[in-house]
C-alpha cells in the first residue's frame, strides 16, 4: 500500500476492504472516464477498465457508478474488470442538469462529479462571469460532499474594477473559506494556490466553461492540455475540457480537471445549506416568531437586516432558491401538493374576476 500513496492512498481506507478482496483484487485509482471504460492506475500499471456485468447489473443509483478520484477493486488479469468501488470518503454529487422532467427521489437525478477529493476549488473569474449566487451555490455543494472549499478568482489581469472590493464581497458570503485571487498571465497568486496541493492531498477545480481552470492545471503540472482563446465581446474562454482526469504534480500533489458545469442543482443536503448560510440561519432565530415567512410579519430579523443593509437581499433570494430546490427534492408530494394549491387559489381568482 506504501506505493499507492503517490497517488492519493491513505491509511483510512485500509478498514474498507476485507482480507478476501486483498489477495484477489489489485487496488487502483480511476485517473480518467470515456464513454464506456475508465483509466485505472496503481504502482504497478496505468490501463483501460470496464465495469463487471455484475457490478453494472448490482448498481443502484447513476451516482454509484465508477467516478474519477474512486479506488477501485479489479481484476489481475488484463484486460483489467472493475468487480468493486471502495467506499468513498468525499464525493461531489448533484443533481443531473440532463434530467429536467425528473423529479423527486429518482436515483438517476444523481450526477458524481469526482469523488474522494480532500479540497475543491471554486474557479470564478473577476470579469464578467463574477456571480456571487453561483460561489454560494458551489459552497453548499461542496460541503455536502465532506471536502473543503477554496475560492479561487481567476483573471486579475482582466479585472476592470477593484479586486480588493470583489474579495470584500467574496469574503461576505464565505465565513472564512481561503480566497486567492490569480492570473494565468502574470502568474499572481499561483505559489499561494500551490501551498493547498501537498503530496497525497487531491483537489478538484470546480467552475464554469473559460474560467480559466485548464490553464492553471497547464501551469501547475508543467502540461500542454488544450485551452481555447479568450472572446473579446465576453472576455470568457470557451469550453476546453471535455472529460474528467487526474492529473499528478512534481511535488506529489493530485488534481482534478473537470469540464465546465452551467449549473449545480442539489439533492436532499439541508444541513449543508445552514452551513452555507449560517448568518441567515442565526437571523431567523431572532425572528419574533417561530413559523416567521420573513416577507411581511411583524418582529422580522431578516426583513430588517435586509432593510438596514447588513444582509444583502439577493443573498436571501438565493437561499430561498436552494431551499425550495432541495425541499422539492426531499418531499415530491408535498411540493406537487403545495403547487396544486397554488394553482387552485389562481383558479378561485380568476373566477372571481369572471364574475
Amino acid at each position: 500500500m506504501e506505493n499507492l500513496k503517490s497517488l492519493g492512498w491513505d491509511d483510512s481506507y485500509e478498514d474498507k476492504i476485507d482480507s478476501t478482496d486483498k489477495n484477489r483484487f489489485d487496488i487502483a485509482r480511476v485517473i480518467a472516464e470515456h464513454k464506456n471504460s475508465f483509466i485505472v492506475k496503481n504502482d504497478n500499471y496505468e490501463r483501460r477498465a470496464v465495469i463487471s456485468g455484475h457490478f453494472f447489473h448490482n448498481t443502484q443509483k447513476r451516482s454509484d457508478m465508477p467516478v474519477v478520484g474512486d479506488w477501485v477493486l479489479v481484476n489481475k488479469d488484463t484486460p483489467s474488470v472493475i468487480q468493486k468501488i471502495i467506499p468513498r470518503r468525499t464525493c461531489l454529487i448533484r443533481k443531473s442538469p440532463n434530467d429536467r422532467k425528473s423529479i423527486g427521489k429518482n436515483s438517476e437525478n444523481e450526477q458524481a462529479l469526482a469523488s474522494n477529493v480532500d479540497i475543491v476549488f471554486i474557479v470564478t473569474s473577476l470579469n464578467q462571469n463574477f456571480n456571487l449566487s453561483r460561489i454560494e451555490r458551489a459552497l453548499v455543494l461542496i460541503y455536502g460532499s465532506g471536502a473543503t472549499p477554496v475560492i479561487l478568482l481567476s483573471k486579475s489581469d482582466l479585472c476592470e474594477t477593484d479586486i480588493n472590493e470583489k474579495i470584500r464581497l467574496v469574503e461576505g458570503i464565505s465565513f472564512g473559506v481561503p480566497i486567492i485571487s490569480f492570473s494565468n498571465v502574470s502568474g499572481l497568486g499561483i505559489d499561494e494556490i500551490k501551498n493547498f496541493l501537498t503530496p497525497g492531498k487531491t483537489a478538484c477545480l470546480l467552475g464554469s466553461s473559460g474560467v480559466g481552470k485548464t490553464s492553471l492545471i497547464n501551469i501547475l503540472c508543467d502540461k500542454d492540455e488544450k485551452t481555447s482563446e479568450i472572446r473579446e465581446r465576453d472576455g470568457t474562454g470557451r469550453h476546453a475540457t471535455t472529460g474528467r482526469s487526474i492529473y499528478f504534480m512534481e511535488n506529489g500533489g493530485i488534481i482534478i480537471d473537470t469540464p465546465g458545469i452551467r449549473e449545480i442543482g442539489f439533492l436532499d443536503n439541508c444541513n449543508d445549506l445552514e452551513k452555507s448560510y449560517e448568518d441567515i440561519e442565526q437571523l431567523a432565530l431572532s425572528c419574533k416568531f417561530n413559523n416567521c415567512r420573513h416577507q411581511t410579519e411583524p418582529g422580522c430579523a431578516i426583513r430588517a437586516a435586509i432593510e438596514n443593509g447588513t444582509l444583502d437581499e439577493r443573498r436571501f433570494r438565493n437561499y430561498l432558491k436552494i431551499q425550495k430546490e432541495i425541499s422539492f427534492y426531499d418531499d415530491k408530494e408535498t411540493a406537487m401538493k403545495n403547487k396544486h394549491e397554488k394553482n387552485k387559489q389562481i383558479a378561485k381568482m380568476i373566477r372571481k374576476m369572471d364574475l
